[in-house]
């Protein structure tokens, strides 16, 4: 994907998400649809919906952003860890492309997700928690790399987990709070979110879980393409695990 300034018309997939942009008089038109992986994009489908902007400047702006609201994330085999251990996965979750355009500063035209996400309650109950989007992750051990199939429109987060108790755990759910992590590229064209570090401690405690600041160590050259949604408040993250009873 290349992201940055577009000056003409041009048109892009990334994962379900077809897209166009049609330089028009006085502005721009925008088209999208969400596709099965082997259907091919028309634009002339009715499907499409599309969008019309009449707005100063000649160009607009492509660029990456994380989901607008937590993702929970179910690994395909649930994760045991034993008592003492620290184990680093690697999750990744599909990227949204924001469109901006206008005279500086730009303003957001539409967001547009890669993959269509559905909604999950994350919480001890229905008075506890918050309304997450649900995803189903492979929660690797071993780093990705750019030769992965869909690397280009996801964002990797690599997600240590310590069981400081003396009891072994398996954890069937994994709540990353994207709105508060920032994107980075590095020299691959591989996106990048904060790292997430969490500690159990056992039952009845309640895990403590933090973002690291900057750009995973993994990332190393990077570029920081997208700021956080949410500013970081300083303390842990509210509930980021549930557990296998």
């Amino acid at each position: 994907m290349n992201w940055g300034r577009v000056t003409h018309n041009c048109a892009g997939r990334m994962g379900e998400l077809a897209f166009w942009l049609q330089k028009i008089q006085g502005g721009w038109r925008v088209g999208w649809v969400y596709l099965a992986t082997d259907e091919t994009p028309n634009p002339a489908d009715a499907a499409v919906s599309w969008q019309r902007f009449a707005m100063p400047g000649a160009e607009l702006r492509l660029s990456p952003a994380m989901p607008d609201s937590p993702v929970v994330l179910r690994p395909a085999l649930p994760l045991t860890v034993f008592p003492g251990h620290v184990e680093k996965v690697y999750v990744s979750v599909p990227v949204t492309l924001r469109i901006e355009g206008g005279d500086p500063p730009p303003c957001t035209l539409r967001e547009l997700p890669t993959r269509r996400l559905s909604l999950s309650w994350f919480g001890n109950n229905t008075k506890e928690g918050r309304l997450c989007l649900s995803l189903k992750t492979r929660a690797r051990d071993v780093c990705p790399t750019a030769e992965d199939p869909g690397a280009a429109h996801r964002v990797i987060c690599p997600l240590e987990v310590e069981n400081a108790s003396r009891e072994t755990r398996a954890f069937e759910r994994f709540c990353l709070h994207t709105p508060r992590m920032g994107i980075y590229m590095d020299g691959r064209g591989l996106l990048w979110g904060n790292r997430c570090r969490v500690t159990y401690r056992g039952t009845g405690a309640r895990e403590e879980a933090f973002l690291d600041s900057g750009a995973p160590v993994e990332s190393n050259p990077f570029e920081r393409v997208a700021t956080p949604r949410e500013e970081d408040t300083g303390g842990g993250l509210p509930g980021i695990l549930s557990f296998l009873s």
